[in-house]
């Protein structure tokens, strides 16, 4: 308030200074056409005014109604779409349609020029009012028949008033009707203008509308009729319903519309309920082998219901009247009740229920992936509930409640005992079980070993073929690509595994329906070294300063470690399959072992090596040998001739002067002096000089006695090989001397 005071203040200061300068007649203005205006939800509502405005130097003005902070109502998120403003020649109309009782409001107009001083709007606007509306119902008569009366209230400028221009009398504000029977639903109706559409909807059929908001006629054909005729200036309308069916229970409203009014749509209508007869149990029916024993109630939904007679059908036969009903039922027996005066429509039969059996379709062999369906048959199959059960491990199951089990692709988890159980008022029976077998080709197939695929040479084996098949399947085994000797039972047995035994295996399985490869499981035969074989490089003869490699190999699973001995030697000389030897010595020669082993054992193989001397140092050596023995056998002879002289000297001794000079004359023809000389020089291996003792002086007329002297050359080899062509001939000299 104290805003607008202020803005006007300011407005009528600026309209005084104009009156004063130009001595112009421009004011600021606005009138309303009403105080006040009154609406019912639904409905629609104008409100009017004229203004003015200085024009002076104003070149655009703008126009708009507010209830608060000037925000234009066409902004405003609760009005969209139901606001309109019709303005021309400085009249505006506010049009607010669908009005709700939020909308009481006091709603004012608004002027904005296009000069900082140019905006207006007065204190005071219009108010409006919207009430709801409330039926004042009055009977007319004992019959049931009742006249409703719409009312509103609405505070106007001038106080309180009623309207009751416009209403809508409903015969029946509920109705309950059986199914399958026809129903008539009907209304009064006036209007103070005339009527430009009439017709009957459902708002249960809002779905069907094209806008969810604006209801749309029932179509009209076999389902749906309605008239309307007009007595003693009332007007009526009728809508009958045939064949109902639960799905008809809802509420069903009349609406009019006239050139300014339209009965709104939220008004309340007649609600229809349509219900079936039942036939229920009043306690719990006892249920034997060969009969039940129940007793049975008429029931419907409508309230009038619980006073209604009846009448009880046994098998379709009219056996008593009455609300209840005992009896004793054999399997199979059917009972149905109606309503007295309406015999034409019965409850559905409720079947004593015989023991159901399980049908399966399509029947015969069950191969897995299929559609299969089983269901679950009894009489009286539209009055019964069922329940699906399967036994077996782990105990029974409760699958589903339906009367039909649908396998839309079966597995062969899905296989088993499978019953189902029929239940109904009067009482429950399970049915005898059917066995669901549901055939596939092998799959999951797989090796095993027994004791383990990791296994000692000599050891028993079995290698296990696993594969869930039905019916089972049959197996054949394969060694990498080699097939082994069939087997039905799916295992392969070695009573005493040798190592040619290792390598790949893997199975088929197969049966009708397929077959499938196993993976491949690597057997492998664990054995101590084999004997192992040794071999020497270079193969030729081992000579002083060479170098050899002593190779050792032995079959072995898991492979072996190597080490290797030398004969009469307490530590290994080496390990690894190569022993390797360098500058070679002829004490290097002997034996040497290899020494194969594994976690599981071991075994020893031998080698023996000999290291010769170069070739000419063996020649040299010959010769020397036999130099020595020459020598020797010479010694020899000389010391038997020597004793052989001693011995006749012996038998007649001179005087030691002449002897020796005697045996000296006596013996030149005999003795010969010789000098073996062997020098050493250069490489030869073995030099050395033979001097035997010196004789008695000679004198010079002993011309049997010799002197020889042999000499050999103290040449090296390679000197005598240039010279001579044979670096490994021993050369002598002999020479003689008298």
């Amino acid at each position: 308030m104290s805003g607008t005071a202020a803005e006007t203040g300011f407005a009528v200061l600026l309209f005084s200074l104009q009156v004063v300068q130009s001595g112009v007649y421009a004011f600021w203005g606005v009138r309303y056409s009403s105080e006040g205006k009154c609406g019912v939800p639904g409905s629609t509502v104008d409100m009017s005014c004229t203004y003015r405005y200085p024009t002076r130097g104003v070149n655009d003005v703008n126009t708009f109604w507010f209830i608060k902070d000037y925000e234009d109502l066409k902004n405003d998120p609760a009005y969209e779409g139901r606001v309109q403003t019709l303005c021309e020649d400085n009249k505006c109309t506010l049009r607010i349609s669908d009005l709700r009782v939020s909308d009481s409001a006091e709603y004012k107009f608004r002027i904005v020029t296009d000069q900082h001083w140019g905006r207006f709007s007065p204190a005071h606007g219009v108010t409006l009012s919207v009430f709801g509306l409330w039926v004042e119902v009055s009977q007319w008569s004992y019959s049931g028949r009742y006249t409703l009366r719409c009312m509103s209230v609405c505070t106007l400028a001038r106080g309180l008033g009623r309207s009751s221009c416009y209403n809508v009398n409903y015969t029946y504000s509920n109705i309950c009707a059986f199914k399958g029977s026809s129903v008539e639903i009907s209304c009064s109706y006036t209007s103070i203008t005339s009527i430009s559409s009439e017709f009957w909807f459902s708002p249960s059929r809002s779905d069907q509308w094209k806008i969810s908001s604006r209801p749309e006629a029932l179509e009209q054909g076999h389902k749906y009729s309605w008239r309307t005729n007009e007595e003693d200036h009332t007007k009526f309308s009728y809508l009958n319903i045939n064949n109902l069916t639960e799905s008809d229970s809802a509420q069903y409203h009349f609406k009019f519309r006239s050139r300014n009014y339209e009965w709104m749509s939220s008004l309340p209508g007649v609600t229809l309920t349509v219900t079936a007869l039942q036939v229920k149990a009043s306690r719990r029916p006892e249920v034997h082998q060969a009969s039940t024993a129940a007793e049975l109630l008429c029931h419907s939904s409508c309230k009038p219901a619980g006073r209604l007679y009846y009448v009880w059908y046994l098998n379709g036969d009219r056996t008593q009247s009455g609300y209840t009903y005992k009896v004793s039922l054999l399997p199979g027996d059917s009972v149905s009740c109606a309503v007295e005066g309406w015999l034409q429509i019965r409850s559905p039969p409720m079947y004593a229920l015989k023991i159901p059996w399980v049908l399966q379709t399509p029947s015969g062999e069950i191969l897995e992936g299929r559609p299969v369906t089983l269901s679950c048959q009894s009489n009286g199959t539209a009055a019964a509930s069922y329940t699906w059960g399967k036994t077996g491990n782990p105990g029974v199951q409760i699958l589903r409640k339906e009367q039909e089990f649908v396998f839309n692709s079966i597995q062969s988890s899905d296989s088993g005992m499978y019953y189902c159980t029929a239940e109904n008022e009067l009482g429950e029976r399970r049915s005898d079980t059917i066995s669901i077998d549901v055939k596939y080709p092998p799959k999951l197939s797989s090796v095993s070993a027994n004791p383990s695929a990791d296994i000692l040479e000599g050891s028993s084996l079995i290698l296990i073929c696993n594969s869930d098949a039905n019916p089972p399947a049959t197996y054949t085994w394969y060694k990498e690509n080699q097939t082994l000797v069939p087997q039905t039972n799916g295992t392969y047995h070695f009573d005493s595994i040798s190592s040619k035994d290792s390598g790949l295996y893997h199975c088929k399985s197969e049966n009708q329906y397929g077959q499938i490869n196993s993976s491949s499981l690597t057997v492998n035969v664990q054995y101590a070294p084999k004997r192992p074989s040794v071999s020497v490089s270079p193969s030729e003869e081992v000579t002083v300063g060479s170098s050899v490699n002593l190779s050792c190999s032995s079959d072995a699973n898991p492979a072996a470690n190597y080490t290797w001995y030398k004969e009469n030697e307490d530590s290994p000389k080496a390990a690894g399959q190569i022993l390797a030897l360098s500058d070679m010595r002829p004490e290097h020669s002997g034996s040497y072992n290899c020494e194969a082993r594994n976690s599981i054992g071991r075994h020893t193989a031998t080698v023996n090596l000999t290291v010769a001397a170069p070739s000419h140092a063996a020649a040299i050596g010959s010769l020397t040998a036999i130099l020595l023995a020459v020598i020797f056998l010479v010694f020899l002879l000389m010391r038997n001739k020597r004793s052989l002289k001693q011995t006749a000297e012996a038998e007649a001794r001179p005087q030691n002067t002449q002897q020796c000079d005697n045996a000296s004359a006596g013996l030149q023809d005999e003795l010969e002096y010789s000098v073996v000389s062997f020098s050493k020089a250069g490489e030869d291996p073995i030099y050395f000089n033979v001097t035997p003792g010196q004789p008695c002086p000679q004198t010079q007329d002993d011309d049997t006695v010799e002197y020889s002297v042999v000499s050999c050359s103290n040449k090296t080899p390679l000197q005598r090989a240039k010279d001579e062509g044979d670096p490994f001939a021993l050369y002598c000299t002999v020479s003689k001397n008298h």
